[in-house]
């Protein structure tokens, strides 16, 4: 399904005129990756609306996660197919449970622990994938970088008592660090 919707897109471009069809394999290389990342972002905004969460609140949620988890790695399944069914399960999962969260002291520290967690983990990778020692560092910069910008904003939203935008920023931040958990166990075991 995601190659006929790459090829399809690559086609369009092609006849739009857009890119030339000595480029088709690169674009439709980079259409599949860009289908396959958004399946579950998109599908969680989806479902996020038919559970009565705002559109600001679902890309608040799948925006802060879809960052982090680009650097701070984590879990993943040998197959695709699994691989989205759980990634929109958890995120809905998480999008829900922010729905419900009301702003308390263990919520708060559950938040900065999980926090603390990705800036010591990151980057968890997969043993299909070795980072230098240089790209580590990178990725945990970002981690870092992304993380002091989602306190702000969420510190931020909280002082001016729309917490309630903040709690899908610290769901998302409370899921990734717990998707790097399984990853984390595995790799010591190995």
């Amino acid at each position: 399904m995601i190659n006929y919707l790459a090829s399809k897109t690559t086609s369009w471009l092609i006849n739009r005129g857009v890119i030339s069809n000595d480029d088709r394999d690169l674009y439709q290389y980079a259409s599949y990756l860009l289908i396959f990342t958004m399946i579950p972002s998109l599908t969680s905004i989806s479902m996020g609306l038919l559970s009565g969460v705002s559109v600001i609140d679902c890309i608040l949620f799948s925006a802060s996660f879809s960052i982090l988890r680009k650097y701070a790695g984590g879990f993943h399944f040998q197959s695709k197919i699994p691989c989205i069914i759980s990634s929109i399960s958890i995120e809905w999962l998480f999008i829900l449970v922010a729905k419900k969260c009301i702003n308390t002291i263990p919520i708060t520290l559950i938040f900065e622990i999980c926090s603390l967690t990705l800036i010591i983990l990151s980057p968890v990778i997969s043993s299909q994938r070795n980072l230098s020692s240089t790209e580590s560092r990178y990725c945990r910069k970002k981690v870092a970088v992304a993380l002091v910008i989602s306190h702000i904003f969420c510190y931020c939203m909280i002082a001016v008592r729309l917490e309630n935008h903040a709690f899908y920023v610290e769901s998302a931040i409370i899921m990734t660090a717990i998707l790097q958990y399984p990853a984390k166990f595995n790799q010591t075991r190995a």
